[in-house]
């Protein structure tokens, strides 16, 4: 729960890299295949929607962002569309939800995205170093050996699971309006918000 793992951490950087390349069809493709959208979403229309909300941004200097009003809409975006937000990258958002006015405060000029751009390019390409993925695969077959014995009680624990699905997202709702709320309260309190956020969630995902 505290922390991404790392399929976690590569889908986070793919998705913040697509934002940077304004590319909001992968952008939603990479949400596709990490399993956070439900079968039979208008995937063209979501990222429609992305476009709209997070595509102005870009390419913006710190002291026109507007964090706080982006991050509410956003999630009025995952509300509409039932996106299935893991409980890690919430736990992350709500981090972030109390940064404030950092980046702003020490240099309003600085453009994030062309200094976050080449920091998750890299780290994306060293995390699909064949050698490094080879070596990490040979270190889990022990565990995957073993969780093989374990495969009909995971079973068991998946239908489990899906009987309480409808009860999980209704928590995720609810997790997401009380971030809406204290973000609100947070932009009545002060207009500026979050700041080097992009450099700060660059951090976050590729800390070991």
């Amino acid at each position: 729960m505290g922390e991404l793992s790392k399929h976690d951490q590569m889908t986070v950087a793919r998705m913040l890299l697509a934002v940077m390349n304004s590319d909001f069809m992968q952008l939603i493709q990479i949400v596709h295949q990490a399993g956070w959208i439900p079968p039979g979403t208008d995937q063209d229309a979501l990222a429609r929607e992305m476009r709209r909300t997070v595509g102005p941004m870009v390419s913006k200097p710190m002291h026109e962002l507007d964090f706080a009003g982006i991050l509410i809409q956003v999630m009025d975006i995952a509300r509409r569309f039932h996106l299935e937000i893991p409980p890690q990258l919430m736990l992350l958002l709500k981090t972030l939800v109390h940064v404030e006015g950092l980046g702003t405060d020490l240099y309003p000029e600085l453009d994030i995205w062309s200094l976050a751009k080449p920091i998750l390019t890299d780290w994306i390409k060293a995390q699909m170093n064949p050698q490094k993925n080879l070596k990490e695969l040979g270190q889990k077959i022990p565990d995957l050996l073993l969780g093989a014995q374990d495969f009909p009680t995971l079973l068991v624990d998946s239908l489990n699971g899906l009987k309480n699905q409808s009860a999980w997202h209704a928590k995720q709702l609810n997790e997401l309006q009380s971030m809406r709320l204290q973000m609100e309260h947070q932009q009545k309190r002060s207009w500026i918000f979050g700041s080097l956020m992009a450099i700060l969630l660059s951090i976050a995902i590729i800390s070991p």
